[in-house]
């Protein structure tokens, strides 16, 4: 394999028991020149040599480092790797970052003055159980190294998951976030301030192309959504009941029919039963010809045992009629509501699951999907969830 060739690395630390494995994914073979075979006892040498190995390479632009179950050892170093455009940290550490870590992370951000994406993901911490004494990441600290870069990023694309954020975290960052186009920000409970950073974004003239949140009540989101035009992808996955109130919904498809020339993709993920299944679907079966560049839809569609038992479809048919009015749709996602209330908590509260009639709803729903696509002719796929 010419090592020069290599441009992606994934770097994936398990546990002590695990190897750390080195992925190249454009060719989708193991960079064999870094001998994985021989990390098993975790040296520091070997590890930091993974590490040193991927740098030389001339064309390495991104790298995708992800570290489960334990930390690397405290020698554990990023220090050869520069001047990245696309860097990825995830991470499933209950406890949290070490200072460490999270300084070797820091420094090599100062270090990428090209960097284009940044995407930073605590697994299967999007929702925190303060109760377990879950420990999110402060991203202030994973930024300390963004300020003393002597010239601003072109930053394209920042995701943040699982991570808290305050307002001052973009305010003091702001010179590295005038090209940003793609934003997640994804963690609940919500984070305090969430609504100070769109409002900062459209104060300084951000406009965003793509948006993806845990949360809307916080008014300066749909604010920012109405100030411009040319929003292409938006995507809302709640589990905060704040979010239910009708009018906020209303307000929300008002504001995104400014976009409807330009939105690609729409994503309504609010797994309860609220609002959110109703109001929706009155705007757009109003409203879905003016979206004419909608590519894919997802949505959450309610149906009881008592619908299944009476032969009631009318929330389903009426998803997939709106869905035929789309001009250039490609893909329908449709998934079914899980809970009552949607309270999230650990364990999952099995009294709030909505009655599955584990037999008899999805079997109802799929004859309906069986006879839609025997009756009608329509040219999107359609991506059935069971449960």
């Amino acid at each position: 394999m010419d090592k020069s060739s290599i441009s992606h690395v994934e770097f994936i630390y398990h546990n002590v028991s695990d190897i750390p494995v080195p992925k190249n994914h454009f060719n989708d073979q193991f960079y064999s020149s870094l001998d994985a075979a021989g990390i098993g006892n975790h040296s520091v040498y070997r590890i930091n040599k993974v590490v040193r190995d991927a740098s030389i390479q001339q064309r390495l632009r991104e790298f995708d480092l992800i570290v489960r179950s334990a930390h690397p050892p405290l020698e554990f170093s990023l220090q050869p790797l520069s001047d990245l455009h696309v860097f990825s940290f995830s991470w499933s550490l209950f406890k949290g970052l070490e200072p460490q870590l999270t300084t070797e992370i820091s420094n090599l951000l100062g270090r990428c003055p090209n960097l284009e994406v940044l995407c930073l993901e605590m697994m299967s911490m999007l929702i925190k159980d303060t109760q377990r004494g879950d420990k999110t990441q402060s991203l202030e600290e994973l930024f300390v190294g963004w300020t003393t870069m002597e010239k601003p990023l072109r930053l394209r694309k920042l995701s943040i998951r699982g991570v808290d954020i305050c307002s001052g975290d973009f305010t003091s960052n702001i010179r590295h976030l005038r090209s940003l186009e793609d934003l997640t920000i994804e963690l609940y409970p919500t984070p305090s301030e969430l609504g100070t950073v769109f409002a900062m974004l459209q104060t300084e003239g951000i406009h965003l192309r793509k948006i993806s949140v845990m949360a809307l009540h916080p008014p300066e989101i749909i604010d920012y959504i109405s100030s411009f035009t040319g929003l292409e992808g938006f995507s809302i996955e709640s589990y905060d009941v704040r979010d239910d109130s009708r009018s906020l919904i209303h307000d929300l498809f008002s504001a995104l029919k400014r976009h409807c020339g330009t939105l690609k993709s729409l994503r309504i993920n609010i797994n309860r039963i609220s609002p959110w299944q109703e109001i929706p679907r009155s705007h757009l079966l109003e409203s879905a010809e003016l979206f004419r560049s909608l590519e894919t839809l997802e949505i959450r569609v309610h149906t009881s045992l008592e619908d299944a038992q009476a032969d009631n479809a009318e929330a389903l048919l009426a998803w997939l009629e709106i869905a035929t009015r789309f001009p250039t749709l490609s893909q329908l996602k449709i998934k079914p509501v899980k809970w009552k209330t949607g309270e999230y908590s650990f364990p999952h509260n099995r009294d709030d699951m909505v009655e599955p009639g584990w037999k008899t709803v999805p079997a109802f729903r799929e004859r309906i999907l069986r006879e839609f696509r025997r009756e009608r002719e329509f040219t999107f796929d359609i991506i059935y969830f069971k449960y």
